[in-house]
């Protein structure tokens, strides 16, 4: 099928470790951990995605890690968004995440003074929203550059990058 196609030709694995709300904080009485299976929207066009999301329940996803445009193309009021989550829970999939929309130029954004870093503040915040509207409860922020840690070489960017981590908790 289509979607075994992608998934051979792309790293779209994650475990998601779900616990009881009423378990001991300390985690001892956490049920046991059981990997499950989420998969990426980022690995086909949109208008593949009924017919991807029905695959990956048929092969066994019990997860969606969202991307904003894909979720967005289906409208951005609040109902509309809500009606998404309902259609992948309908399919007996989770939306685990969100996935970020800043694309490659994040580090240029993070390492280019507070200006720009408030116009990512407030994509990320976006992403927050319109995640929880579709019933995910994470924003997943990833930036190449502190991955291979070539931008941290300068001796600013390291506090530059701390800051802008830390100043996501305020949004």
């Amino acid at each position: 099928s289509a979607l075994r196609q992608h998934l051979y030709g792309f790293k779209i694995l994650s475990t998601v470790e779900t616990f009881h709300e009423d378990a001991d904080p300390v985690g001892m009485n956490r049920p046991p951990f059981r990997p499950r299976l989420a998969i990426s929207q980022e690995l086909w066009s949109a208008h593949e995605d009924r017919e991807m999301l029905r695959a990956a329940t048929a092969l066994g996803a019990e997860g969606v890690v969202l991307s904003l445009p894909r979720v967005q193309s289906e409208g951005r009021s609040a109902p509309s968004l809500r009606s998404y989550g309902q259609r992948l829970s309908d399919l007996s999939l989770e939306p685990v995440a969100m996935q970020s929309p800043v694309g490659p130029d994040s580090n240029g954004r993070i390492f280019s003074g507070k200006e720009r870093q408030k116009e990512l503040h407030e994509e990320l915040k976006l992403a927050g929203e319109v995640a929880l509207e579709v019933g995910a409860r994470t924003v997943v922020f990833s930036s190449p550059g502190l991955r291979n840690g070539t931008f941290l070489e300068n001796p600013t960017h390291f506090d530059e990058a701390t800051d802008f981590l830390l100043g996501l908790s305020e949004i």
